[in-house]
């Protein structure tokens, strides 16, 4: 018979350093999860008119928002190129709703027809914002609501 000189069960040492050695992994892991998310404009053109049904700050294009579903009302400025005829248009105004995740990094822009984007003429229906995961690499797909204008709460 071999006589013990630990008080910890044969095994449990290994069990113990496991964890211990897995502990900053765990705590990095958790204080992702708490930190919130960046949210930016990235098309110079694209206008945030409301976030979660209340309307945000004239010319803000950045946001740190908690990991959740959001909403995001936008609008496009027309700013015809000079020397063209452009027809008035009313870029109207697009609803996203979309689910981010704590830590990552995201950026809104617009997606529309090349001719759009030479002509600087944004038609209602003829953009659609979209919000892009840049720490997950992929575009988050969302189809917008056309609405009036107006900041709808959240349902």
């Amino acid at each position: 018979m071999v006589a013990r000189t630990s008080w910890i069960p044969n095994g449990a040492a290994l069990v113990i350093a496991a964890v211990l050695a897995s502990l900053p992994t765990v705590v990095a892991a958790l204080a992702q999860s708490q930190k919130p998310a960046e949210l930016k404009l990235t098309q110079k053109y694209l206008v945030a008119r409301c976030l979660d049904g209340v309307s945000v700050k004239s010319g803000q294009r950045s946001w740190k928002l908690s990991a959740a579903e959001h909403s995001m009302a936008f609008t496009m400025r027309n700013t015809p190129r000079k020397g063209t005829v452009a027809t008035p248009a009313s870029a109207g105004t697009a609803l996203i709703t979309f689910t981010i995740e704590a830590g990552h990094k995201y950026e809104v822009e617009s997606h529309a027809g090349s001719t759009t984007f030479s002509s600087r003429v944004w038609e209602r229906g003829a953009w659609a914002p979209v919000v892009r995961d840049r720490t997950a690499d992929r575009v988050i797909k969302t189809q917008p609501v056309w609405t009036d204008g107006n900041c709808q709460p959240k349902p």
